[in-house]
C-alpha cells in the first residue's frame, strides 16, 4: 500500500511542470507546503500528507534519490497531499 502511495505521489509530482522544475533546488517542508498551496486549484485546502525520504526509491519506471539534509532540514523532494476542507 505505501509503495503504491508513493508512486502515485511521484507521478502527480513528475507530470507537473513547475514542479518538476523546482525539483532539484533543496527547500524546507515550510516552503514546499507554502508552494504546493498556492498551486492547488482549491478553495481552502486543508493539509492531509506531507513527507520526504532519505534515499533511493525504485518505482520500478525510474529511482528516485532524495538526500535530506539534516543540519537544515531540506531536501529535494517533497510529497504534499490536500484535500477540501468542506468536504
Amino acid at each position: 500500500m505505501k509503495k503504491i502511495i508513493l508512486i502515485m505521489l511521484s507521478v502527480i509530482i513528475f507530470s507537473s511542470g513547475s514542479i518538476y522544475a523546482q525539483l532539484f533546488d533543496k527547500y524546507k517542508a515550510k516552503e514546499a507546503y507554502t508552494a504546493a498551496k498556492k498551486q492547488s486549484n482549491m478553495k481552502e485546502p486543508q493539509l492531509v500528507f506531507i513527507g520526504t525520504m532519505d534515499g533511493e526509491f525504485d518505482t520500478g519506471l525510474a529511482k528516485i534519490n532524495a538526500k535530506m539534509d539534516y543540519k537544515t532540514g531540506k531536501t529535494e523532494f517533497w510529497a504534499v497531499m490536500f484535500r477540501e476542507k468542506a468536504s
